[in-house]
């Protein structure tokens, strides 16, 4: 019979497994492949996110609402509380001047709250007039 002797430094030194190597190198490869195709599909959406132009946040006034559509065709949902016909009443001609209209209206019962919340979908039909959006302090002085 054959025999082989290891030394006690051979035992003790470490060993580098080549099978987890090559399952690294698999769930690598496979993580990579995901998210280029992933990185793909996210390209082909047209998603307008606002960007800050300064760090201080902008004092608006109560019952201000703001709504960033850049593009005609664009949509909003707002997630709303409360009385939504007396906000939607009050906001329908600041809507329309701004060149939005209602789309829809969603109502939605979640579980464990108990006020009604609704889903308001807005739709951007024609281009924002070139005056808006109004210098600050403006919107006091002559809210829409």
């Amino acid at each position: 019979m054959f025999k082989i002797e290891i030394s006690e430094y051979q035992r003790q030194r470490p060993v580098i497994q080549l099978i987890p190597l090559v399952d690294i190198l698999f769930f690598t490869l496979i993580f990579f492949m995901t998210t280029s195709v992933l990185q793909e599909m996210e390209s082909e959406l047209s998603i307008t996110v606002p960007k800050s132009v300064e760090s201080t946040d902008s004092a608006r006034e109560p019952g201000e609402i703001l709504i960033n559509v850049d593009k005609t065709g664009g949509i909003v949902v707002a997630y709303k509380k409360g009385d939504i016909n007396a906000d939607l009443a009050d906001a329908r001609r600041a809507i329309s001047l701004l060149g939005g209209e209602l789309s829809q209206r969603h109502d939605v019962d979640v579980e464990g709250l108990r006020d009604r919340r609704c889903l308001i979908v807005l739709r951007k039909v024609r281009p924002t007039p070139p005056e808006y959006p109004r210098r600050p302090g403006v919107p006091q002085k002559s809210p829409l």
